[in-house]
């Protein structure tokens, strides 16, 4: 299944790991992202520390936290739409371009001395927006990189890309800053960006060809919301993802101060407590795949709530790097196996046509929660200090847990999202034009009276499935003269908005049609019926 994560290539993934890097195209550019994440952390280092030089307080310096996550908030939608609805190839070089133009600003104003505290968070701001651009394209993309069957093992590898960059970058830039300068770090982190840059103007994919129009831009934004709304799996997702994403990044805002507290005048000290959780992070994704198989989905979650409010408290608890490190490389394990487990869920819970919306919706739940944690960890370190601000956040992240019974998360295991093939095609009547007019579709059933509450449950099914592909309008009637009839009505834009919906339906929606269907005792099947709306000049 293009683009897809059939049930089918799960124990594949979980057996070779690194398949995906046999394909020279998905190797380049993993190469190229690895550098690209590199040259992220190094400039994210330099940016912290800088800011520690230009503005005192707390708050400014959690604000670089902000900056970085904030773009996911409001870029992160955009990006997963244009990875659906335009060519992912250009979408990837548009976001990656404004990354670079970004990192390269940064260079050029700090080695002018023309760098202020607000013109940084506004540079840091622009590669964030690159960034979160790029994630929902790059995640769309890897179906057209790499066969079907290796595609979970290619998503496990871009996390690794990621995390090898959190755990060798701040190192890195922390040893840069330390040895040539602030300025020096931003160069090397605009150089390791272009790579991607060039990468991808060399690859000419495959341009998909469908027999259907472009869906307009504004229904496919609506339609990312409209299937988020039917899912609740992945609002509950979501929601779990801001819970912790908004306590657990006190840490990740507040450790320039952690580190300058301790060592004020070694920046190489903030390199390696990055790295260390960075290093955790990797090794929670190395190990991801076998705890998949001892806990369930929930359980992965619960237990790094947990875990990372542990790592929180472990460096309060004492300046000693034998404690504090420790307690990041769990944070940093705890931190990968949380996020990583939502977007499976995300993944899992959402058919191929709006993946890349429905993870960009996530990462959007999950950069709101950076930001706005950031801020407010920021705000209330100011007020109460480093230390009670670091344990107040560790303290929320398992008071969260209470949360759980009455949200429950979905498992890890994916259906079968695959769109059903077998539908038979509608058809249009010899010299009758659609047009742009709006379709009218009548399914009549026959049910016994008797089995009317059953049915009518099995429809609430059956509207969340129509509404969700971009039905409008639902109802359903009972005939009152004959009340063993029943119609199921909704609507459609278009004749060709009619087709796309028809398509969107999956495999797993199958057995819920065929659910409600079994109600109807009626010769053959439900009667189905399109009428083109002609009350329109």
């Amino acid at each position: 299944m293009k683009h897809g994560l059939p049930e089918d290539v799960a124990p594949a993934a979980r057996a070779s790991a690194f398949s995906p890097l046999r394909h020279r195209l998905f190797r380049t550019i993993w190469a190229a992202l690895l550098a690209s994440n590199l040259g992220i952390w190094i400039q994210t280092v330099a940016a912290g520390w800088l800011m520690t030089s230009l503005a005192s307080s707390a708050d400014m310096v959690a604000l670089v936290q902000t900056a970085t996550a904030l773009p996911g908030l409001l870029f992160s939608l955009p990006g997963g739409l244009l990875a659906d609805w335009w060519d992912r190839r250009n979408a990837l070089l548009v976001s990656q371009a404004l990354l670079f133009a970004g990192a390269l600003l940064l260079a050029v104003l700090d080695g002018a001395g023309g760098m202020t505290p607000w013109m940084l968070l506004s540079l840091i701001f622009i590669t964030g927006a690159g960034a979160a651009l790029r994630l929902p394209a790059y995640q769309a993309a890897l179906g057209d990189m790499v066969p079907a069957r290796d595609v979970p093992q290619a998503v496990a590898l871009g996390a690794v890309a990621y995390n090898l960059a959190r755990a060798a970058g701040p190192a890195l830039g922390g040893l840069v800053v330390a040895v040539s300068g602030v300025f020096a770090a931003f160069v090397v982190g605009a150089a390791l960006n272009v790579v991607l840059c060039l990468v991808l103007l060399a690859w000419k994919p495959e341009r998909p060809v469908s027999d259907l129009p472009r869906e307009p831009f504004g229904r496919a934004l609506a339609g990312g919301f409209l299937y988020l709304r039917q899912s609740r799996p992945v609002l509950v997702t979501m929601a779990h993802c801001a819970v912790f994403t908004t306590f657990a990044s006190a840490l990740w805002a507040l450790l320039p101060l952690i580190a300058k507290a301790d060592a004020p005048d070694t920046p190489s000290r903030y390199g390696l407590l990055l790295a260390c959780m960075g290093a955790g992070a990797t090794l929670g994704a190395v190990g991801f795949s076998r705890l998949r198989d001892l806990i369930s989905g929930p359980g992965c979650v619960a237990g790094g709530f947990v875990a990372f409010a542990l790592g929180t408290f472990l460096p309060t608890a004492s300046q000693s790097l034998w404690l504090q490190l420790p307690g990041l490389v769990l944070a940093g394990a705890a931190w990968m196996i949380t996020l990583t487990s939502f977007n499976l869920m995300v993944q899992f819970s959402s058919a191929a046509w709006i993946r890349a919306r429905t993870l960009a919706l996530y990462y959007i739940s999950m950069h709101a929660g950076i930001a706005f944690g950031s801020w407010i960890s920021g705000l209330t370190a100011d007020w109460i200090g480093l230390g009670p601000a670091l344990l107040a956040a560790a303290l929320a992240l398992v008071a969260a847990l209470g949360l759980f019974p009455y949200l429950r998360l979905p498992q890890h295991e994916a259906g079968d999202l695959a769109p059903i093939d077998d539908l038979p095609p509608s058809r249009l009547a010899p010299g009758v034009d659609p047009g742009r007019d709006p379709v009218i579709i009548h399914v009549a059933y026959e049910v016994a009276p008797e089995d009317a509450g059953a049915f009518r449950q099995a429809m609430s099914d059956i509207r969340r499935i129509r509404c969700r592909d971009g039905a409008r309008r639902w109802m359903l009637a009972q005939d009152a003269a004959r009340p063993d009839c029943w119609i199921e009505s909704f609507e459609t834009g278009s004749w060709v908005e009619d087709l796309r919906r028809q398509r969107r339906m999956t495999m797993s929606d199958r057995q819920t049609f065929l659910r409600a269907r079994s109600f109807h005792r009626g010769q053959g099947k439900p009667r189905i019926d399109r009428w083109i709306r002609r009350d329109r000049a």
